[in-house]
């Protein structure tokens, strides 16, 4: 049986941080947003990496400048509770508890008020949407089914519409920057968001878990959160999983200058809820 939420990750790109709507829709078929406005919509599912989940009986200290990881692991007395230094991914299903493959340290009994989460830089997503009317694709096609359909070197992920249902395949897409006062500025390394249980403060990390100066070198994201309410570690907790949560994994931008309107998809904020059990 699940034992308590451990903690709620959040991650967002720029457009997150501003009021965004869910795309209108009725039995399934959605309407897009008038043009130059962008409404959210979820993905039908979403693959997360994880290198890393620690939790923390100190803040520890974030890690910028010359500081790593390790150095900010040490600084908050945290004990890593999984960890796949070659990656661990898990494609999250809204709702769906899923096990990480990566080798979990059961952590000594205690308060914890904090956490580390490193994940890789690039998330992947599959979705599939019917629209209202006949939308133009970001890669091909014109038609009112929509699907993602492979990989993004931008902002926004390759879509493709067309007359009749297709299957969507997965996109995947790299977090461009962490700024949370302007959509146009990027290559910002840092942020903070909000959590419905704390903050998270959230870095650019090169591969090796020193901080990255700009996106370019950027291949991982380092979450230090700071938790409302301490989580008791008790016994009888045997391991963790994670459960995506969140109805918001994309954004929709009605492009003014295309006709139809083009299929323009960013990936977006998700949450994970991470539960010891």
């Amino acid at each position: 049986m699940k034992a308590k939420i451990l903690f709620l990750l959040a991650l967002v790109l720029p457009m997150s941080a501003f009021a965004v709507s869910p795309c209108a829709q009725t039995g399934g078929v959605y309407t897009p947003p008038s043009s130059n406005q962008t409404c959210s919509l979820p993905a039908q599912a979403f693959t997360v990496t994880f290198y890393q989940v620690a939790i923390c009986e100190s803040l520890p200290l974030t890690p910028t400048g010359t500081r790593t990881v390790a150095q900010s692991l040490a600084s908050g007395s945290c004990q890593t509770v999984i960890e796949n230094q070659a990656g661990a991914s898990v494609e999250l299903s809204k709702g769906a508890a899923q096990p990480i493959n990566a080798t979990f340290t059961r952590p000594a009994n205690g308060s914890y008020g904090y956490a580390l989460v490193v994940l890789d830089n690039t998330f992947s997503l599959s979705a599939s949407y019917q629209f209202s009317q006949s939308m133009q694709g970001q890669t091909s096609g014109t038609g009112v089914h929509c699907r993602t359909a492979g990989n993004s070197s931008n902002s926004y992920l390759p879509t493709v519409c067309s007359s009749s249902a297709v299957t969507p395949t997965a996109s995947s897409g790299s977090i461009l920057d962490y700024d949370l006062s302007s959509p146009s500025v990027f290559d910002q390394t840092s942020g903070t968001v909000s959590l419905s249980n704390g903050t998270a403060t959230l870095h650019l990390m090169k591969t090796g878990g020193a901080p990255a100066s700009g996106f370019s070198e950027a291949a991982k994201v380092a979450a230090v959160v700071s938790l409302s309410s301490p989580v008791s570690v008790v016994d009888g907790v045997t391991g963790l999983d994670v459960r995506f949560d969140t109805d918001t994994t994309g954004f929709l931008y009605h492009n003014p200058s295309t006709s139809p309107p083009k299929y323009q998809y960013m990936i977006g904020n998700f949450s994970a809820d991470i539960a010891l059990f």
